[in-house]
């Protein structure tokens, strides 16, 4: 039985691999990932996919063979995407260049942990490879550092070239190792400058099989038809599909499959089936009324509702949103007619090239709404008006 603390660690870190070997990904893409990693002088990484691939824990495997034991006292994290509208070159600077550093870059420090790796302590997990990285041949200066930028696809036009210059001057000893899901938003100079990995989708069969070995591990047996909506729900994505199965096993749902299917209808999972539902039917502006204390006020209740809770509430980018209703359209299920379908990829397809060039991408989101109550009238979904 394991103690108090381990069942209070989330399932997406307790069962979170620590060997190479152990990495849910192509081949190719491992031996990669470890030939760069075990090199005496390791490559600036660009690590790139789907929600829920692995980038991650490929960038954690990566750092902690390159740096050693240490590797977490000399490894900096930033997420790109947190940076503030209007202030975002500003924030990156002060990350790359603290004003209490004289001028010197964070890539251009050196740290000493870099010249004994066994100085600071131990504990955390093992090498990935098994075993530690040998040390640089003699006269050179050892990596030092790692920066890790997350979600770089979100770094603005006038960060980007700033960045390619700190890593041609200043990095010597350090390296930088990116995460996104789209690379074409980096500028190619910046690009050439990293090696790339694309981590594909994860297939079914090996969520299945991770989701098996994990119930094993918990004690817990899990009726079949439950783990396959399950799979089917997080198309691809574990980090998804270990949230929704932590959530199943700790309600004790694992066995009934009534409950599970309606605990995901209620859920953000299955919310893009249901954008493009209400808005088929024309009720992209659907209200209803609510009461608050004495009062009664109208609430958004149709596909903008929903959209307007993934902006707002839960705080998505316009990108995610084209993500998930991609994923609606083509991997969910609906039963669309082949016309349909078209006409709905087409539409979404002309969104996508709009919204992410628009200060008001809720406005681009909402004609591709009004569109597809068009396009449901003409298909007979909606009331004609």
């Amino acid at each position: 039985m394991m103690g108090s603390l381990d069942e209070r660690i989330p399932w997406l870190v307790r069962y979170r691999p620590t060997s190479f070997d152990d990495l849910i990904a192509p081949k190719s893409i491992r031996t990669q990932l470890v030939t760069g990693a075990l090199s005496e002088s390791p490559p600036h990484l660009l690590i790139s996919g789907p929600p829920g691939c692995g980038k991650t824990t490929a960038w954690l495997m990566f750092v902690r063979q390159v740096l050693g034991p240490s590797w977490k006292g000399t490894t900096h994290i930033h997420q790109a995407r947190d940076n503030a509208r209007g202030k975002a070159t500003a924030t990156f600077t002060e990350f790359l260049q603290p004003q209490n550093e004289g001028g010197q870059s964070l890539a251009g420090k050196m740290s000493l942990s870099a010249f004994d790796r066994n100085f600071l302590t131990t504990q955390g997990p093992p090498p990935p490879a098994g075993f530690e990285s040998v040390e640089g041949r003699s006269g050179e200066r050892p990596i030092s550092r790692i920066i890790v930028i997350e979600d770089a696809d979100y770094l603005g036009h006038r960060i980007q070239p700033m960045l390619r210059r700190m890593m041609e001057q200043d990095s010597r000893t350090t390296r930088f190792v990116m995460t996104c899901r789209a690379p074409s938003r980096m500028i190619d100079a910046l690009r050439s400058r990293l090696v790339h990995l694309r981590l594909p989708a994860i297939p079914k069969k090996d969520i299945r099989e991770r989701l098996s070995w994990i119930f094993v591990q918990e004690d817990k047996v899990v009726e079949e038809a439950v783990l396959d909506d399950i799979i089917h729900v997080a198309q691809g994505d574990l980090r998804r599909a270990l949230l929704i199965a932590e959530v199943i096993a700790a309600k004790g749902w694992l066995n009934d499959r009534e409950l599970v299917q309606q605990y995901l209808l209620n859920t953000k999972e299955l919310d893009g089936h249901k954008v493009l539902q209400q808005a088929l039917k024309g009720r992209t502006h659907a209200v209803e009324k609510m009461a608050t204390g004495r009062m009664k006020v109208e609430r958004l209740v149709g596909a903008m509702g929903v959209i307007d809770d993934w902006l707002y509430e839960k705080g998505l980018e316009p990108s995610e949103v084209v993500h998930r209703l991609h994923l609606a359209l083509v991997a969910s299920g609906m039963m669309l007619t082949p016309s349909l379908q078209n006409e709905l990829l087409s539409a979404l397809a002309r969104m996508d090239g709009r919204v992410h060039s628009t200060t008001m991408p809720r406005a681009v989101i909402e004609e591709f709404m009004l569109t597809c109550s068009e396009i449901g009238q003409r298909h007979g979904l909606a009331p004609m008006t």
